[in-house]
């Protein structure tokens, strides 16, 4: 077993916590040598394992929970059948998603338009063709993107039909 799949371990048991100082507070009983940098890598590796580590944390709002967003951190498991997020964990699980879109589709517009400037100035006809096949599947995850911030933003003020 990996250190990072030990700690893996440990904070399975300290979750859930509100901030990464919460949860590097939980470390420090167990690993006293524990720092934050430690508690980011531990969080990303059982992001990037979570079929090692038997769980996953969902990605949050960054920087620090504002009132009444305590517990962002918490632990899902797929393959816990039993497992019900909370109207707390989801509205934290969809932050998460925003975050990731958000940021996403800023970086995927411009790129967008790069791609499109290349087009203009490569000439390869192979690689044009590459450019405008990989332009048009962005611009549709972008579309997709924005389809999951708009369910979001219809769940988060009532209007999502359910």
């Amino acid at each position: 077993m990996s250190k990072l799949a030990e700690y893996a371990e440990v904070l399975y048991d300290v979750l859930p916590c509100d901030t990464y100082q919460e949860i590097l507070a939980g470390m420090l009983l167990t690993y006293p040598f524990f720092t934050l940098e430690m508690v980011n890598n531990t969080i990303h590796w059982v992001r990037t394992h979570p079929d090692e580590a038997g769980y996953n944390i969902s990605y949050v709002k960054v920087g620090m929970p504002g009132a009444g967003e305590g517990r962002r951190f918490f632990v899902i498991n797929k393959d816990d059948t039993t497992f019900r997020m909370s109207d707390e964990q989801v509205a934290h699980f969809d932050n998460g998603i925003l975050m990731t879109v958000l940021g996403t589709d800023t970086r995927l517009k411009n790129q967008i338009e790069m791609l499109i400037a290349g087009q203009a100035h490569e000439a390869r006809r192979v690689a044009r063709e590459a450019y405008e096949d990989l332009q048009e599947e962005l611009n549709g995850f972008v579309r997709k993107m924005r389809r999951v911030q708009r369910i979001i933003e219809r769940k988060r003020n009532g209007t999502d039909g359910t």
